[in-house]
């Protein structure tokens, strides 16, 4: 799903985000500030809003009671029967939504300002939220169309400049032997020449941002690099993206 409007520029400006169908703001945290959170916890409590339906789908398969509960309802079940899903939640919710109090009601979570309501999460709004987490905190990568040689040497060609993507979508998939955050910073860091400290203070749009970018660009200059070598016959193989491409459409 494409990231329309002005959103991509109030993300890319680390802006507080409203949900207003939820009567909350959320905030961009920094990497730094995710990092110290724990990136582990952090992109397990992405993982649960994103998966929600297959995990709500495994409980009600279990409890035939559940059967015509909506997945929010099945969440705040999870927060209520395993301690660790609600600590992490809540620690979750300090990170990303610092300037409220907030509380698991039995049909609601609640935001309070100074013991005042100012918003809630419930069934008829938890989607709105869930797509505005999806978008600050997961990296965006739209389907595109897998290169098609048409000789062994464009093969090659292909092979080397698809590396780059296979390595990020491995990361994106759930490998876990690596930082993920930690994984972009490296290569970032050196591929901008950018003290790591500046990426650091990058919210995770601006660092998924940066790095799409990025990887397009080093395809884009390699594959012309290859053209102009006079080496390899590159007139068979599709050229990459433009760099300068909208990542978000």
């Amino acid at each position: 799903m494409a990231i329309k409007g002005d959103r991509v520029g109030l993300y890319l400006a680390s802006r507080d985000i409203a949900v207003q169908q939820c009567g909350i703001l959320i905030k961009q945290p920094t990497v730094r500030e995710v990092l110290m959170f724990g990136e582990e916890d952090f992109l397990s409590v992405l993982q649960l809003f994103n998966q929600l339906p297959m995990f709500a789908d495994t409980l009600k398969k279990d409890n035939p009671v559940l059967q015509e509960a909506p997945d929010f309802q099945i969440l705040l079940l999870m927060c209520q029967q395993d301690a660790m899903v609600r600590h992490q939640l809540e620690n979750f919710f300090e990170l990303v939504c610092p300037d409220y109090e907030v509380k698991f009601a039995d049909a609601a979570i609640e935001f309070q300002q100074e013991k005042q309501l100012r918003g809630q999460l419930h069934p008829f709004n938890f989607e709105f939220f869930q797509k505005t987490i999806k978008e600050l905190f997961d990296p965006y990568s739209a389907q595109k169309e897998e290169y098609n040689p048409k000789s062994d040497k464009a093969k090659e060609i292909a092979r080397k400049l698809k590396e780059g993507k296979e390595r990020k979508a491995k990361q994106q998939q759930g490998d876990t032997s690596q930082s993920l955050f930690g994984t972009y910073l490296s290569i970032l860091s050196i591929g901008i020449q950018t003290d790591i400290n500046v990426l650091l203070e990058y919210t995770p749009f601006q660092l998924y941002d940066a790095f799409e970018r990025f990887a397009l660009k080093e395809s884009q200059d390699y594959y012309k690099m290859l053209s102009s070598s006079g080496f390899l016959d590159t007139s068979k193989v599709e050229e990459p993206e433009s760099w300068l491409k909208n990542l978000y459409d």
